[in-house]
């Protein structure tokens, strides 16, 4: 007991594993009902963005889609292999070519998909001849590819919704409270908004970001975990781990290898007597990460046709110093857009916002002073940094040039994420409870109009006003019912970050369990 009183209460804080809360502590038991809020609310957010948005709408989706129905191989009136060019494949029309009546057309509705027909047309954009990705993600998706592609991608983004919310779940439930409370602001800042467009898609870059946050949670979760921790939750988050990878690595080439900076961050959060006591945690860790790195070293690159350099800059100090005061940008517009094909630009607002927070999580951490915590940051964000601009230089492009955001929005939310801790890792700090009239409902704000503005976008087009009164919808959504599901995306939002300021701020710093 610390024996200040507070009027006729006494506040009492317990270390010990087996101490009792008194009835004048707010319950731990109450954990599992906030994490129910915070996963539900991202689940119903996610549905939103993937009912409002048309097949073919998330980047690249022509390569994508026709990789996805030709996962199975030859499949008549689906898939079939081009005669005149064994390279190429016959894919619907209405997958292959969804896009291309309204990407980079910002005036014209998605009404225009459905001029598409079932027909077979030639496309040299599939993984099969290309071999840009890892088979893994195209292949679990074509299982769901059916007669329908309407309904088809709808269930995929479904799927990939579930498979989001439900590693989050399992996070905040089996994490210690510190690391469960970190992950709830680096899914709040990073996924807002490109996340919560590209997780609900069929771009592999999902499974991308699931994947890579899922290793973070359950790799460092697994590290921390005291003797005498019960054999079912070891189990659960070593399965989470190797989900986490398994994901990363069947998904891109360069989350596959994003494991082992993933790894360098965790051993530096625990430390070398972290390591010693928990060396079998580590060993699992280890050789995800390595398999990781055999994946992406003997995979081939991606090149340009006829083997060509993908970029044109002369590969000298001058390229490197020019990517590296203009790399900055890859964060501004992770945290807000552009989305869709790259082409819908969002209001200045979100990115605002955006990097604000992320500011504000970077503050918090360096106030705290030296510790683990904030060596494990600065390697997190170097990775997210230098990643980028090694690739550029070696690949002869300036920032701008064939990396977009997505790429790194898996390490931009491992180094959220690890500011978000506290010294004492497992425990946590309480939050400023300016949160709750600052960050909190500015995030919100920043979630419900990136998908009032994109609904709209799909909807109406461009040539209408965001706000008009007299709006004319020329695409109803893929359920046919687009506002509505607007209004569920809203109170999803806020319920989201609601749930995750309540668990944030209504804090007591009895709550150690680890």
């Amino acid at each position: 007991m610390d024996g200040r009183s507070h009027g006729k209460q006494t506040s009492v804080r317990f270390r010990g594993a087996g101490a009792h809360h008194n009835a004048s502590v707010h319950p731990i038991r109450s954990w599992p009902a906030k994490a129910a809020a915070v996963a539900v609310g991202f689940l119903v957010l996610m549905l939103s963005w993937a009912v409002l948005t048309p097949v073919g709408s998330s980047p690249d989706d022509d390569y994508h889609l026709s990789s996805i129905w030709c996962a199975a191989g030859e499949r008549s009136g689906a898939c079939e292999i081009d005669p005149d060019n064994p390279q190429a494949r016959l894919v619907r029309q209405d997958v292959a070519d969804a896009y291309r009546c309204y990407a980079f057309n910002p005036e014209v509705n998605a009404s225009c998909t459905d001029e598409l027909t079932s027909d077979l047309i030639t496309t040299t954009r599939v993984n099969q001849t290309a071999g840009l990705y890892p088979p893994g993600f195209y292949s679990a998706m074509s299982v769901l590819a059916g007669d329908s592609p309407g309904l088809s991608v709808l269930t995929m983004r479904a799927v990939n919704s579930l498979l989001a919310a439900g590693l989050l779940l399992a996070g905040l439930l089996l994490a210690p409270r510190g690391v469960a409370r970190a992950i709830t602001v680096s899914t709040l800042i990073v996924y807002v908004p490109i996340g919560l467009y590209i997780i609900p898609s069929t771009n592999p870059s999902s499974w991308a970001i699931s994947g890579i946050a899922a290793f973070w949670t359950f790799g460092l979760s697994l590290m921390l975990v005291e003797e005498g921790a019960p054999r079912w939750r070891i189990a659960a988050l070593a399965i989470g781990v190797i989900i986490g990878a398994g994901l990363a690595v069947t998904s891109r080439l360069d989350s596959a290898a994003y494991l082992s900076a993933v790894t360098a961050v965790i051993a530096v959060l625990v430390g070398t007597a972290g390591i010693k006591k928990r060396w079998w945690s580590g060993l699992l860790l280890v050789a995800m990460a390595a398999v990781g790195l055999v994946v992406y070293v003997t995979t081939d690159p991606p090149v340009a046709p006829g083997g060509e350099a993908l970029g044109t800059a002369e590969q000298g100090l001058g390229l490197l110093l020019t990517n590296s005061v203009n790399v900055i940008v890859y964060l501004q517009e992770a945290v807000g857009g552009p989305l869709g094909w790259y082409d819908i630009p969002l209001p200045t607002w979100v990115p605002i916002i955006g990097t604000l927070a992320v500011g504000f999580v970077l503050y918090r951490q360096l106030s705290f002073g030296k510790s683990r915590v904030l060596a494990a940051s600065g390697i997190a964000l170097a990775a997210f940094v230098l990643v980028p601009l090694a690739f550029l230089q070696l690949a002869g492009l300036v920032v701008g040039e064939l990396i977009q955001p997505r790429y790194l929005l898996p390490l931009l939310f491992v180094f959220v994420a690890t500011a978000s801790l506290a010294p004492h890792i497992t425990r946590g700090e309480p939050w400023p409870r300016a949160v709750l009239v600052t960050m909190l409902p500015a995030l919100t704000a920043s979630a419900i109009l990136s998908l009032w503005y994109t609904a709209h976008r799909y909807a109406a087009g461009s040539t209408q006003g965001l706000f008009d009164r007299d709006l004319v919808i020329g695409w109803n959504g893929l359920t046919g019912i687009p506002w509505l599901l607007v209004v569920f995306g809203a109170v999803a939002a806020t319920v989201f970050t609601y749930a995750i300021g309540y668990g944030l701020v209504v804090q007591h710093r009895d709550e150690s369990l680890t």
